[in-house]
């Protein structure tokens, strides 16, 4: 057995010199084979009135995380700079009241 070439509506087979139009494949005019299709099943459909709709949004990945990271942050700011004023206040003399 060997390779066959399909060139100009002709079969070509590649060992020998044999060639063969198309119309002898059956592939002239549409396909050669008409296979009958087998009938779609009969499936039971659920009541509507039984039927919820059920919408979950769905975030795209990573905007939670970066968002989540930005107020980790912004948070760890804000004790360092509460943290700054607390060891300045107790660090800073307290001014007497003279008279």
């Amino acid at each position: 057995m060997g390779a066959c070439v399909m060139a100009a509506a002709t079969a070509v087979h590649a060992a020998t010199p044999i060639t063969l139009p198309f119309g002898d494949f059956g592939l002239q005019g549409g396909p050669a084979i008409h296979l009958p299709l087998p009938p779609p099943p009969q499936v039971a459909r659920p009541d509507p009135a039984q039927m919820r709709l059920v919408i979950k949004l769905q975030h795209p990945r990573g905007c939670g995380q970066e968002e989540a990271r930005r107020q980790s942050a912004e948070r760890r700011q804000a004790e360092e700079r509460r943290q700054a004023v607390i060891e300045a206040r107790s660090a800073a003399p307290r001014p007497t009241r003279l008279g």
